[in-house]
């Protein structure tokens, strides 16, 4: 079997052990109420130690935001004798995957290749017309008058708006 080169994990057995521990602890002693508490502390934990194409993963989930959920889950388990249980399991996983993603405080890189898709990330917020005329006005700044001149009269711009309207 091939070994991945997209995802790393980096944990160790003894901050894995206090984890596992204290999330056992947690639900023990709440009797199982809290558990949704447990859980959220291992999913951190994975998270923090896991990595897809070198991004960090992080787990922005709560435990008070799972708790309704869970109660409501072993609520509709007790009145269907155990058939809701069948999906209990979906609908956790769905939850973990809707609060898993890549942490914002990890430096991301400018692209990743997944499967040979190259996925490109564009780090500045403004609008695509903004950044267009910020990087013509570098070069405008970094380039020779006379090949400016040059460039303008040879063929005339157009904006992102015109080349949309002219299709």
């Amino acid at each position: 079997m091939v070994k991945s080169r997209s995802f790393t994990f980096d944990g160790g057995a003894l901050t894995y052990w206090g984890t596992q521990l204290l999330a056992l602890l947690i639900t023990l002693v709440t009797f199982g109420f809290g558990y949704p508490f447990g859980l959220v502390l291992k999913l951190r934990w994975r998270s923090k130690h896991t990595r897809v194409n070198g991004i960090a993963l992080a787990f922005n989930g709560s435990a008070l935001g799972l708790i309704g959920h869970w109660l409501l889950w072993w609520l509709l388990t007790l009145i269907t004798v155990g058939f809701y249980s069948f999906w209990v399991s979906p609908q956790l996983n769905k939850w973990i995957v809707e609060h898993t993603d890549f942490d914002s405080s990890s430096s991301l890189p400018a692209s990743i290749s997944i499967n040979g898709v190259i996925y490109v990330q564009l780090q500045s917020s403004t609008s695509p017309q903004l950044q267009l005329e910020e990087s013509v006005s570098e070069l405008e700044g970094q380039m020779p008058v006379s090949t400016l001149e040059q460039e303008s009269t040879v063929g005339e711009s157009k904006t992102l708006d015109d080349a949309e309207g002219a299709e």
